[in-house]
């Protein structure tokens, strides 16, 4: 506190140079006929309004006996002046433009001074709630004290919080002061950006309602760091790039493991799809974990392909087939093989309801549990293809009995397209060129 009060003063008095040039008349000195000082009681009197007013400011703002005895001087000079202005000119033209004068100049520099003065005050209030965050060294202190004060003294034109947000920048660089003084910014610019975040994660990898919970909380954690940094460092820097890239990479790290246990990797597998659809498959833990190392291998037998082989086409499926029927139950492999075929059996079912519409096939038909047959039926089939694949025999008799259970309409259909003369529609429709079995 002594040694902003010092800087205080030091300040004050260099606007005063500028401007005190008349010296102060002690009362003894004055002479009582003098007609530029008057009487010893005239500049007793007028010497006492300045150290009331001096006294006034210092307590107001804070201030100590040196800085009281500068202001004194200041506004007893200018009494000084008024009073010697008045005496020459006195019933001259020139006595306003003197007054005017005197008066334009003491206020120039008085509200120059007024403003250090008062951004002592500012400058007190803003390191205490530094020191009530984290106790600031004494260098630091002494640095915003000198740059504060000084930007006061040069120029006038912007606000305290702007000065101090101009030197705390340049001069404090723990980002902890940062992340309490704009909590509530920085709160929510990061809850902004994470939500943006979270959605573009959700929809890009299909995340769990399970794994979302713990991915968007490093989502947020994650632009906060960001957010914080870039309020503790308004402007590029190496320092700042070298903190962001640590930040986001950390945070990074830590989300892609996360998303990994929800089932999302580089190489789409059967590994990763039963792990993303493991409450629907009831897989247990050690499953999962299991599962989770057969796709973290697979991954790294692919990165290594691409290496060797960088325009070539990997595949996967033989390490899937060796691994995966022994580590679920037939239930849930077949259930997976079913949610791996659904979006196939989907495209393929409303195909054949569009098509049923367009050849005039469909108008005794309720259009949603036709679909649902239809769909039931092709993903069925398409199961029975993969369950099966290395075993043709067995392949070729599960799909027969999917197929002896068709769903009627899809069997007037295909019957349709066999003999497309049945029917006078069929003739004149051209059919859409979707592979049918």
């Amino acid at each position: 506190m002594k040694r902003i009060i010092r800087l205080l003063t030091s300040f004050v008095s260099c606007l005063l140079v500028t401007v005190c040039a008349q010296p102060i008349v002690s009362q003894t000195a004055a002479g009582k006929n003098d007609p530029i000082t008057g009487t010893a009681v005239d500049n007793q009197q007028l010497q006492k309004e300045a150290a009331l007013t001096a006294a006034f400011l210092t307590r107001k703002y804070e201030g100590d006996a040196n800085l009281e005895k500068s202001l004194t001087r200041f506004y007893y000079s200018r009494s000084m002046e008024l009073k010697k202005a008045w005496a020459d000119y006195h019933g001259t033209d020139q006595l306003d433009k003197q007054i005017t004068s005197i008066l334009q100049r003491y206020d120039s520099v008085e509200n120059k001074m007024l403003f250090v003065v008062k951004g002592n005050v500012f400058l007190n209030k803003q390191l205490a709630a530094l020191n009530a965050i984290k106790p600031l060294s004494a260098k630091d202190i002494h640095a915003l004290q000198t740059a504060f004060l000084r930007l006061c003294r040069e120029n006038t034109d912007k606000s305290y919080a702007d000065y101090f947000n101009d030197v705390l920048h340049f001069i404090v660089k723990d980002t902890t002061y940062y992340a309490v003084l704009y909590k509530g910014e920085i709160q929510q610019q990061s809850r902004f950006n994470a939500i943006q975040g979270v959605n573009v994660l959700a929809h890009k990898y299909q995340v769990t309602k399970e794994a979302m919970k713990e991915i968007a909380l490093l989502i947020n954690s994650k632009e906060r760091s960001v957010s914080v940094i870039n309020y503790a460092f308004p402007t590029y820097t190496g320092y700042k790039d070298s903190l962001m890239k640590k930040a986001v990479n950390y945070y990074d790290s830590l989300i892609s493991l996360a998303l990994k246990r929800d089932g999302t990797f580089a190489y789409t597998s059967k590994f990763s799809i039963a792990i993303k659809n493991r409450l629907s498959l009831n897989l247990r833990s050690g499953q999962v974990d299991t599962l989770l190392e057969r796709a973290y291998a697979l991954e790294k037998m692919q990165a290594e392909f691409m290496v060797k082989n960088p325009l070539g086409k990997f595949d996967g499926a033989p390490f899937e087939a060796e691994h995966i029927t022994a580590l679920l139950s037939e239930d849930q492999y077949l259930k997976l093989l079913g949610i791996i075929n659904r979006p196939q059996a989907e495209k393929w079912s409303y195909g054949d309801w569009d098509e049923l519409v367009k050849r005039g096939m469909s108008a005794e038909l309720d259009s949603a549990k036709t679909v649902r047959e239809f769909l039931l039926y092709n993903i069925s089939r398409l199961v029975a293809r993969d369950r099966y694949a290395d075993d043709k025999i067995r392949q070729n008799a599960e799909i027969k009995v999917v197929d002896n259970n068709m769903p009627a309409a899809l069997r007037r259909l295909k019957s349709v397209r066999r003999r497309p003369e049945t029917t006078e529609k069929a003739a004149e429709t051209p059919v859409p060129g979707t592979i049918k079995w």
